[in-house]
């Protein structure tokens, strides 16, 4: 009964650890893969995009384009262009004053479109425009298959003659591209784990949705109700992942990255999201805890069987194994259980426990050290990010609740990229080392010092609401008094940097310590505009913008 005890104990908690920790990782690794399919995503459209932007500008330079005098010409060289580049749904000819001269098929010749952005705004010079259902279009040209309302992206530029602009060259690029690239992506995942995928607008307006889901018809300029994390604009965080609750009440794991353009392409500022259902990713978890914990019964069930069969024999060395044991049940994980001679089985058995405690003993020693790699910037030796958001969130209802302050100073080195451009990179990372260690010590015990990477840094300084203003000041003219002075390398070459802060308080200057945090970077931001090597408050920010 106690070796069926333990061993059952044991299962229970290898089975949860091993869940935990799995949970986590597969969860990590899961949703980097939705971010990255995200991502993969935009970048496929933003190239698409500019291939096809590129073309338009090239085909508007064609010497045949140019004499508006021969339509039919036209319209035959625009069916050719068409069939070579199927992704262009529709082409056509403008007169400067919008009418249609000439068109892929003849659809819509002679209408006159000068109200339509693809005139107005391709006129001026190289237009593309946001995603939209087709108006003059939907009547004759074939409905989509799948039920969908037709949807174009507008394509335009002016076409140059002797004097002046002869006319403009159309296009319409057909959205079922976008199903097509969609299809290459998450082919595979959408079998394996029920991956879908979504793009929206700037307005979190659906344009692009599984088929038959509810948002598919959402109505054009009505934005649907996404999580939050999808309605930072283009100001949000630019790629990232996260369980989130969606409108129908199921928990996802989800990926998303923001548009940003390729080359000359600026983008149209959509943002691609990739969810799975937390049940179906997360299952394999839910089968190795299973799986863990059924062999885990069953090693108790065979020892407990075997203790019982030799239990006359083996009485009197396995209470020297039964103190032991007792003892680890007890929390002392770091002790070794005794060797025990007699009988063979005895041997054995005592033997295999020793095993089972080394293992368990080597494996929560790993575990700690990939955790304490894991909060630690190896460069600087600093705390990272992860570890910030750790730090942060044990803050949270403590410290603010026991009515203190925690000032935040988001700052970057100024000239850091001279140094990498002139001295090389491996003097940049002497230059961080030394920096890293002079913020250690112009801080004061409790403060904390973090990188969050490249050279930007955030610290983290404690004091009383009535006192953090200067607390903070003080710990600014250290910093940049410190960061300042020169910088001795190896090689006996000096290397020279300055430093630019922003500063703000938590919780005086936001609810959340996200908001404060940024915040403070705006504010490095304008102290860099007005000319680096500052300190600045986010809340003298507005004096010091008029001022400058």
């Amino acid at each position: 009964m106690v070796f069926g005890f333990l061993m059952t104990l044991l299962a229970i908690l290898l089975s949860w650890s091993v869940g935990r920790m799995a949970g986590r990782e597969v969860e990590a690794a899961i949703g980097e893969e939705l971010a990255e399919v995200a991502f993969n995503m935009g970048d496929k459209f933003d190239r698409g995009m500019f291939s096809r932007a590129a073309e338009i500008d090239l085909l508007a330079e064609m010497e045949a384009l140019t004499d508006p005098a021969d339509p039919i010409h036209i319209r035959a060289l625009l069916d050719r262009i068409q069939a070579a580049v199927p992704q262009f749904t529709w082409m056509g000819y403008l007169s400067p004053d919008g009418t249609v001269l000439a068109a892929t098929g003849g659809v819509i010749e002679g209408s006159n479109v000068a109200h339509r952005p693809v005139f107005s705004q391709g006129i001026k010079g190289l237009y593309v425009g946001d995603v939209h259902e087709a108006t003059m279009l939907a009547k004759a040209l074939p409905s989509n298959p799948n039920g969908e309302p037709l949807r174009f992206v507008d394509l335009s530029r002016p076409i140059q003659g002797e004097d002046g602009v002869s006319g403009i060259l159309a296009a319409h690029l057909g959205w079922g591209w976008a199903r097509e690239i969609q299809d290459s992506l998450i082919g595979p995942l959408r079998d394996r784990r029920n991956v879908e995928m979504f793009i929206v607008d700037r307005e979190n307006r659906v344009l692009l949705a599984p088929l038959g889901s509810p948002l598919t018809s959402n109505p054009s300029g009505q934005p649907a109700q996404l999580p939050a994390v999808f309605s930072g604009g283009p100001d949000g965080p630019k790629e990232g992942w996260g369980i989130h609750v969606w409108p129908n009440g199921t928990r996802y794991l989800t990926g998303y990255a923001r548009e940003q353009g390729y080359k000359s392409y600026p983008g149209l500022g959509w943002t691609v999201i990739c969810r799975s259902p937390v049940s179906e990713a997360l299952a394999p978890v839910g089968t190795l805890k299973l799986l863990t914990f059924n062999i885990g019964i069953a090693t108790a069930i065979v020892f407990a069987f075997l203790a019982w069969l030799v239990a006359g024999r083996v009485t009197r060395p396995l209470r020297s194994i039964t103190r032991a044991a007792d003892g680890l049940r007890h929390g002392a994980i770091g002790a070794n259980l005794p060797y025990v001679g007699g009988s063979r089985e005895i041997e054995y058995l005592s033997g295999s426990l020793r095993a089972l405690v080394d293992t368990l003993t080597a494996t929560n020693n790993q575990r700690a050290k990939m955790e304490t790699m894991a909060l630690k910037d190896i460069l600087t030796n600093l705390p990272n990010r992860t570890a910030l958001r750790a730090h942060l969130d044990g803050l949270s209802g403590t410290k603010v609740l026991d009515g203190q302050a925690v000032a935040f100073l988001y700052m970057d080195l100024d000239g850091f990229k001279r140094v990498n451009d002139s001295l090389g990179h491996e003097a940049g990372d002497a230059v961080l080392r030394h920096c890293a260690s002079r913020l250690i010590a112009c801080l004061r015990e409790g403060d904390l010092a973090v990188r969050m990477g490249g050279d930007e840094f955030v610290l983290l300084v404690h004091a009383t609401p009535e006192s953090w203003r200067e607390v903070a000041d003080a710990v600014a003219a250290r910093v940049i008094a410190a960061i300042t002075a020169p910088i001795p390398l190896d090689d006996g070459a000096v290397a020279r940097v300055g430093t630019s802060i922003g500063i703000a308080a938590w919780p005086l200057d936001g609810e959340s310590y996200g908001d404060v945090m940024h915040r403070a970077d705006q504010t490095l931001y304008a102290v860099k505009r007005a000319g680096k090597g500052q300190a600045w408050f986010w809340v003298d920010l507005a004096h010091h913008t008029e001022r400058t």
